[in-house]
């Protein structure tokens, strides 16, 4: 497969491209999207690099990301503002097809991004095969301080769940496994009934149906939100569409928690502040999940049996604790903030993220005042 490398994204002498303004708006350039950008990615790595500071500066080492980032490259403008708060570089991975397009977009950030970098033509799903080029050059870039997976479709959708859910299992896999500080990792994920696998579904109720039973506090919580499961494991008619949909990221996050306890308690997974929004026209609820997480490796203290080392109790040692853990998805599950409300019904955040959008637009070569017109038509 043919790789956007290093090579071409720092020629020897700058040279400015002349091309033309883009005219084609797509979703994902929504002022809905900036708020995301704005509000949970760039907010969460911001808190993150604080934290990861001294040891970046002391290691003289950039912060590693793994993004889809597609032909605009818009997350990494956006992550390219702290990279200059902090004077870091970016090391990043990101799959993407757009080709030439995003070889233009790689010179206009290339300010903040390690020469190491590499935009390559292989799909997140090649992850599902630890003898892919992907999976290859994932362990060469990697391991990563932000996961960031921006799915058009469902992570459980009836075509690549399987394939999706492998791959997911083989990065965390990999990060848990070199990794010795947190992590972020996003993901962007469609949750409506006509986008998930009923049997994708039925396994990640299973899942949770088993927490329940190990545990009152999780199956009353769950029953507070109108979560009941029936001898038949069938919720269909018992929870709205709001429900619904606000119940498929306690489903993912209860998957995440099953995937990482097979690593003998070395990680804690916290739900971040997470959002929700409208795709389909028609949509009763939303129906695009935007969900963020921290993973922090568990510290292990260490006893002397002889006594001869004056040293803590290792008893003390934070271990996970899983009900906690899949309690607090849930909490935050129910709490998901509906980004389309928020723009429609706060005037100041939504002049903001218009104005934002615009800007950010207009650094990946789309005319803003098109693109401003564009937004004033209904493309909120």
């Amino acid at each position: 497969m043919t790789d956007i490398l290093s090579v071409d994204i720092f020629p020897e002498e700058p040279r400015h491209l002349d091309v033309p303004l883009k005219k084609e708006f797509k979703p994902w350039h929504k002022p809905r999207k900036q708020f995301v950008r704005r509000h949970q990615w760039h907010k969460e790595a911001d808190t993150l690099i604080k934290e990861l500071i001294p040891r970046l500066q002391r290691e003289n080492r950039p912060l590693r990301y793994f993004s889809l980032p597609g032909q605009d490259m818009l997350d990494i403008r956006i992550l390219s503002e702290l990279c200059e708060i902090y004077e870091i570089q970016m090391n990043i991975l990101g799959f993407d097809t757009a080709g030439t397009e995003a070889n233009i977009s790689w010179h206009e950030v290339s300010k903040y991004i390690s020469p190491t970098s590499l935009i390559s033509k292989n799909n997140i799903c090649e992850l599902a095969s630890k003898t892919s080029i992907a999976y290859k050059k994932m362990t060469q870039i990697g391991p990563f301080d932000i996961v960031n997976i921006d799915l058009c479709d469902s992570a459980a959708s009836l075509a690549q769940s399987v394939e999706y859910h492998t791959a997911f299992t083989n990065l965390l896999e990999f990060q848990v496994n070199e990794k010795v500080e947190p992590w972020l990792f996003f993901i962007t994920t469609r949750c409506d009934k006509q986008s998930v696998c009923e049997e994708v579904m039925r396994q990640y109720q299973l899942n949770v149906k088993r927490n329940a039973e190990q545990s009152t506090t999780f199956k009353n919580l769950l029953s507070s939100y109108g979560i009941v499961f029936d001898e038949q494991n069938n919720i269909d008619n018992i929870i709205n569409t709001f429900v619904r949909a606000q119940y498929f990221p306690v489903c993912f996050g209860k998957w995440l928690l099953g995937v990482l306890s097979s690593v003998q308690n070395r990680w804690n997974l916290t739900m971040l502040d997470s959002y929700w929004y409208k795709v389909r026209p028609n949509a009763l609820a939303p129906d695009m999940l935007s969900l963020g997480f921290i993973l922090r490796p568990n510290i292990q203290r260490l006893s002397d049996p002889t006594g001869i080392a004056v040293v803590g109790d290792s008893t003390a040692n934070n271990e996970p604790n899983e009900e906690y853990q899949a309690i607090s998805i849930v909490e935050k599950s129910f709490a998901l903030e509906d980004i389309d409300e928020i723009l429609h019904c706060k005037e100041e955040i939504r002049r903001a993220m218009i104005e934002e959008s615009a800007t950010l637009m207009n650094s990946a070569r789309y005319s803003k005042e098109d693109y401003i017109r564009w937004v004033e038509s209904g493309c909120l």
